[in-house]
């Protein structure tokens, strides 16, 4: 197990348990599905390297994946969460054409390994603005830690470019009760900025079992990227999600 997502997972655990006396709800969801990429456009170094396509160039598959998220209420209309989002997709085949990537030439038509990853680890905190019968609105903003990878190989080399640091992205959840028991649900995280942006962005219906179980199941969107100097690289990987959202604490 990813000693990242270990930590995480404590943390989630060791946080709800802090704060559940005092809580009006403690929230655990878990989502999974699968994922396809529409686009995967990567250059590196990004002034001067070869640019090529993880969808185009090599084959494209569907790709499982999962997320877990805990959800602390800490006052009326404050809440803390903590995400954790790991994701990694391997392909393999050749190119027609050499590649030049992180300082090292693949030469055409090698037998290639790639590989992305795009781990997310936030915390985010929420304000419920709009809180109405059928309709609350939150805003807030997230601190997400951005574990990236991107790795090519064959025979003989192996070379990877890794990246590590924090991004604040604003966060919105938008939930509207058109039912007793069902609603509709936007939740998300997006930041748009001059060297690249970042959107992660759930679609989904859901159903409320009842106030301690629902389910949910919808459309996922993750897109952005970087242009920089060292980085040239823009994705876009949809999912096809369902999951599960159980309710903890006092009511």
């Amino acid at each position: 197990m990813n000693k990242l997502f270990a930590f995480s997972l404590f943390s989630f655990l060791m946080l709800s348990m802090y704060f559940n006396l005092s809580a009006q709800r403690v929230e655990f969801a878990l989502e999974s599905g699968l994922s396809f990429q529409s686009y995967n456009d990567i250059r590196i170094p990004g002034d001067g390297g070869e640019q090529f396509s993880f969808t185009e160039d090599f084959s494209r598959s569907y790709s499982p994946y999962f997320r877990l998220t805990a959800k602390v209420n800490i006052a009326k209309r404050h809440a803390i969460l903590l995400t954790a989002a790991p994701y990694e997709i391997k392909e393999s085949g050749s190119l027609n054409r050499d590649l030049f990537f992180e300082d090292q030439l693949f030469q055409a038509n090698d037998p290639l390994s790639v590989a992305w990853k795009f781990n997310s680890w936030r915390i985010s905190y929420e304000y419920k603005l709009v809180q109405r019968e059928k309709l609350d609105f939150n805003i807030g903003f997230t601190a997400k830690l951005r574990d990236a990878r991107i790795a090519v190989s064959n025979d003989s080399i192996f070379t990877e470019n890794t990246d590590l640091g924090f991004v604040p992205i604003i966060r919105f959840v938008l939930d509207w009760k058109f039912h007793e028991n069902a609603g509709f649900l936007v939740d998300g995280d997006a930041l748009i900025g001059p060297q690249g942006r970042a959107e992660d962005v759930l679609f989904a219906l859901y159903y409320t079992f009842n106030e301690n179980f629902r389910m949910f199941g919808g459309y996922r969107v993750l897109e952005g990227g970087a242009d920089i100097d060292e980085v040239y690289n823009f994705s876009l990987t949809n999912y096809i999600a369902i999951g599960l959202r159980l309710d903890l604490g006092n009511n």
